[in-house]
């Protein structure tokens, strides 16, 4: 979903690429792949692309699969897209010199060996099958016809005349709206990468791993003494404690190749944990431990009451758990005894029956176990 404002220009945009020669949706959806995948746009828009090619083309389903993918652009891939920037592949190179064109004249080639509908025809036709309708069957040693998949489909439009007289001067005024939106300091986008521009960018993989360690070491500075001289002789709490400064580095280093607008979000959210670990400490400090935890154990006791379970007296759960742990050792305790019982009961009998004797006669015995049972 989209603020009504950010979709109109969006809209707009993809309006002008419709009207500029794109042919139908999966043409369009192959000159889009082309770009995301040779100008550097951020992966997630990648997988986004073959969604283009399942809609018809102008629909409004169509037109929010376009602006999905738009919306990774960053203010470089804009100009690329605007300016018809080439992908100089050698491929490209190769499909040129095989059919004996220039980029200037590739079109106008087009035009008279496939009609006036060649951006659709290319963007419909097997790689091999144009092959065939060009006259060539493969592009030298090395480069193959398949090898075309991965920029015909945009070099073609980017040099037609769509692009040049429709697309890019009506679509200045929506680019310039859409990356005024997304600005940020020293002239960057939130889209943009620190490493694309790195002053002001190198500040937020900086304020990114800084934040992180300030965290790391306010969350930890509540240890007792004696818990930490009990760290100095465990190896893994020493392996934890280098990870306060290694992890958030490498959270530093990530951020160079991520959106500014990422990192953005890493520092705020650590932010926001730092005011209300010192918030926590506060109120600890404020406080004895064995006071909070009582108050704790009271709030407890009342929504239990609130459900109807008792916590005092002898109706209370632990109490239960007592009687009932009880139960089941006193059930064992005369278990066992039973069970010696019995096998005295059977010694003797066996005594009495072999005419040995036991000592003990009969009587003697039902003394014992009715003793035992009181």
């Amino acid at each position: 979903a989209y603020i009504n404002d950010v979709y109109s220009l969006y809209d707009n945009i993809v309006n002008l690429f419709q009207n500029s020669g794109s042919g139908d949706q999966v043409t369009a959806m192959n000159i889009i792949s082309n770009f995301v995948n040779n100008f550097g746009v951020t992966g997630s828009a990648r997988g986004l692309v073959s969604n283009i090619g399942k809609y018809t083309f102008g629909s409004d389903d169509f037109k929010r699969a376009c602006i999905d993918v738009f919306s990774y652009f960053n203010s470089v891939n804009w100009k690329a897209f605007a300016d018809g920037s080439l992908i100089t592949s050698d491929s490209w190179n190769a499909l040129l010199a095989a059919t004996g064109q220039t980029a200037e004249t590739w079109v106008s080639y087009l035009k008279e060996t496939l009609g006036s509908d060649y951006m659709t025809q290319i963007g419909n036709m097997d790689i091999n099958n144009l092959g065939t309708m060009l006259g060539i069957s493969n592009l030298g040693e090395t480069v193959t016809l398949t090898d075309l998949s991965g920029s015909i489909y945009w070099n073609t439009f980017a040099l037609s005349d769509g692009l040049k007289t429709v697309f890019s001067p009506q679509s200045a005024a929506s680019i310039a709206d859409i990356l005024n939106i997304n600005k940020f300091l020293g002239g960057m986008s939130i889209l943009d990468t620190p490493s694309s521009k790195l002053m002001p960018g190198v500040f937020i993989p900086i304020l990114a791993a800084g934040t992180q360690i300030i965290q790391s070491l306010i969350t930890t500075a509540k240890q007792n003494n004696d818990s930490k001289k009990k760290q100095e002789d465990n190896p893994m709490a020493q392996s934890m404690k280098s990870m306060i400064y290694v992890m958030p580095f490498v959270s530093g280093f990530i951020c160079l190749s991520l959106p500014v607008g990422v990192g953005l979000y890493w520092i705020m959210g650590t932010v926001v944990q730092i005011v209300q670990q010192l918030l926590i400490n506060l109120y600890i400090d404020r406080k004895p431990v064995e006071e909070i935890i009582q108050k704790s154990v009271e709030k407890s006791e009342k929504r239990l009451e609130k459900y109807g379970v008792k916590t005092q007296g002898d109706g209370t759960v632990s109490y239960l758990a007592r009687t009932s742990t009880k139960s089941l050792s006193d059930y064992s305790r005369i278990k066992s005894e039973a069970s010696e019982a019995s096998d005295t009961s059977d010694n003797a009998g066996n005594g009495a029956s072999s005419g040995s004797g036991s000592g003990k006669s009969i009587s003697d015995i039902a003394n014992i176990m009715k003793n035992r049972n009181k």
